[in-house]
């Protein structure tokens, strides 16, 4: 009220059409609207306050969440990188979700295999399904596409296996649009010797676009050891973000695409700490936009949607990014099932709705994947 604002020493000014707040040497205003002043404030920047508390921890749990659970190594990596990720982030403790959500296990022995020279000389395909529920977008299968030089990752989630060869030419065909203006194209395919990688349908793809196909020996999942840790990467983020999040297992598609679209733009052990990013596009990607999965958004909702007295945003979950806009997000709607891109979103990255482990998929949302 306006008494405690002059108890506590501030001044209310109130002039043509506004009132201004002074207090502490700072002036905001309230410009009236429809009989009522209205605080024009800013909104709150999180790692601002953390780090006006001295909590410098907070800030580097908060960009451990951000980046799918990444490790703090990768954290300091980004930090020198000038992208966004503030510098000297450090691990303050174990994080409780990674250790349940991640595992460690012996790895493959490295096979003396010749390195591609260019991007996409060589990609590494892997199939992953069916997982135990189907995704929101009633999918059961992803399959996982790796350039072998760049270590850039691509998902393509289908309904069955059989339609591999229909995402793989459609895969092709996005690396000629992601490479515009070079002569850069899908060379090679490496696969295990699965049956949806044997067909004669991905044959003929093949053939028609001079990709030479290369298959893994029989019971030797060594030999497509890029393809299988790549995996073992995607799958770990995904878990952790799906369970620090408190979402159901439907989300593991949502959890997934995010999870690839944050490792392709961290430091990767295989590149000696460069980014698939900048090792395919010669610059590092911004990661100021980065927000925590799973946590609380709020959608506007279009004037020509709404009525004078409805509200102007709607409460959705945030599930993800725009690969093709950096500025818009992948909000779930968990009242409609759905997921909406925009850009005009707000989110609260301390609160976390999730929508319960009972949830089931709906094939409702066709931008829901």
């Amino acid at each position: 009220s306006v008494r405690n604002i002059m108890q506590a020493g501030g001044k209310v000014i109130f002039g043509d059409g506004e009132v201004v707040i002074s207090a502490g040497g700072t002036e905001v205003p309230a410009p009236e609207h429809g009989g009522l002043f209205t605080l024009m404030l800013k909104p709150t920047n999180p790692e601002a306050h953390m780090a006006s508390g001295g909590d410098g921890g907070a800030v580097a749990e908060l960009w451990h969440a951000r980046l799918g659970h990444r490790n703090y190594v990768d954290l300091k990596r980004l930090g020198e990188m000038n992208v966004g990720v503030p510098k000297g982030l450090s691990a303050p403790s174990k994080c409780e979700v990674c250790q349940v959500a991640k595992h460690t296990h012996t790895s493959f022995r490295k096979e003396a295999v010749r390195s591609p020279k260019e991007p996409f000389e060589m990609v590494h395909a892997d199939l992953v399904g069916p997982l135990e529920v189907q995704s929101f977008g009633g999918h059961s299968y992803a399959l996982g596409l790796t350039d072998e030089r760049t270590r850039y990752r691509v998902l393509k989630f289908m309904r069955d296996k059989s339609e591999v060869p229909q995402r793989f030419e459609e895969f092709v065909g996005e690396v000629a649009s992601l490479t515009r203006g070079s002569a850069i194209k899908v060379l090679g395919l490496h696969s295990d010797g699965g049956g949806e990688f044997i067909s004669g349908l991905l044959e003929k793809v093949c053939q028609s676009r001079g990709i030479k196909q290369r298959w893994s020996a029989p019971h030797t999942p060594q030999q497509n050891g890029v393809a299988e840790r790549s995996w073992r990467t995607i799958l770990d983020a995904a878990r952790a973000m799906v369970i620090g999040a408190d979402l159901p297992k439907a989300t593991w598609a949502e959890a997934m695409n995010t999870a690839v679209y944050i490792l392709n733009r961290v430091p990767s052990a295989a590149l000696e700490g460069d980014t698939p990013f900048h090792r395919l596009f010669g610059r590092h990607a911004n990661l100021e936009h980065l927000r925590v999965f799973g946590c609380r958004a709020y959608a506007q909702v279009y004037d020509q949607y709404r009525k004078k007295l409805d509200p102007k945003a709607w409460r959705g979950i945030m599930v993800g990014y725009d690969p093709q806009n950096p500025a818009a997000y992948r909000i779930f709607n968990p009242e409609k099932r759905t997921t909406s891109v925009t850009a005009h979103v707000t989110f609260d990255e301390a609160q976390f709705p999730g929508l319960g482990k009972s949830s089931e998929p709906s094939n409702k949302g066709l931008d829901v994947v």
